[in-house]
């Protein structure tokens, strides 16, 4: 290596540690988003690629607009847990749209809903657990399944679409497909499975799709979810711990012993901009670590567009 390269490394690492330091303090001060001026950039690439603060642990992509750039091992795929849940919100609203305002039909939850309940409690993982006879909108188990992060929701919601969640699998593998989105692995509809998997290029794509519907830009904003009207006013907060911190305003985090913690996040390029960033981490050692990297991506894509 020569004094070059070291040099540039170093700059690199500098960078990384005053971004960090401001990260740090924002959080403290629970700061929002900063703002930016218009973007002055090489066409084709994206602000300050040449000296990305990728992450020393996972992989991580980011795009601004339909710009892309990818950190080292990035195109590969790896297992990216409940982001899986934004793949099934939008099969299931292909096959069943909703339209703004619009809760959609209502699901009664029965016998084999409570058993995939008792499956994911049995599980350790994260669950809703509306009773069987419980009436269900849509909508409501979009919000579930999106800001509660709920296995059993998103598993309950593929089921009543689709008639049982063989055949879910089944129209998500052609969905996928008819969008060139053909390499991104779906195995169950909550993303607890290690073979639910994609590359960070197909999550950017993703990530795009999710916030072009409306019903589901409209839901991963959500801070809260109430669990069921009826049954109480339980609130259940988003597992998007990203989300109204630096501007971010979505999209799904995620975490599995295979995959580490995973998140798909988007955020305006400054403040009143109509430029949107896109970013992709998958397998971060810790959800701090995690969020901590994804503000930097976002930092250094804001500082180097001003």
């Amino acid at each position: 290596m020569g004094d070059g390269d070291r040099r540039a490394q170093r700059l690199v690492r500098r960078r990384r540690r005053a971004l960090a330091a401001g990260i740090a303090a924002a959080v403290v001060v629970a700061a929002g988003v900063g703002v930016g001026v218009a973007v002055a950039r090489t066409a084709g690439s994206v602000p300050g690629e040449a000296d990305m603060p990728w992450p020393d642990a996972g992989v991580a992509a980011i795009a601004v607009d339909d710009r892309e750039a990818f950190g080292p091992d990035a195109e590969a795929a790896r297992p990216m847990a409940s982001l899986t849940k934004l793949v099934t919100a939008l099969v299931v609203l292909d096959a069943a749209p909703l339209t703004a305002g619009e809760d959609g039909p209502v699901y009664v939850l029965d016998a084999m809903d409570a058993a995939i309940t008792a499956q994911e409690q049995s599980a350790d993982g994260v669950s809703a657990a509306l009773p069987a006879g419980t009436p269900a909108t849509e909508r409501h188990l979009l919000e579930l399944m999106l800001v509660a992060s709920a296995n059993d929701a998103a598993r309950s919601l593929a089921r009543h679409v689709f008639g049982d969640e063989a055949t879910f699998i089944s129209r998500a593998r052609v969905w996928l497909e008819a969008r060139g989105l053909g390499e991104v692995t779906m195995v169950d509809a909550a993303g607890m499975g290690a073979a639910n998997a994609a590359s960070s290029r197909d999550l950017l794509s993703l990530g795009r799709l999710a916030m072009a519907d409306t019903t589901i830009a409209s839901i991963v904003v959500m801070p809260a979810v109430t669990k069921d009207a009826r049954l109480g006013s339980e609130q259940l907060r988003s597992t998007n711990s990203l989300l109204g911190r630096f501007g971010v305003d979505g999209l799904k985090t995620g975490h599995t012993d295979p995959a580490g913690y995973t998140t798909l996040f988007t955020a305006p390029l400054d403040a009143g901009s109509n430029r949107r960033v896109f970013g992709v981490i998958l397998g971060a050692p810790s959800a701090a670590q995690r969020d901590t990297d994804a503000a930097l991506l976002l930092g250094h894509v804001r500082a180097a567009s001003r």
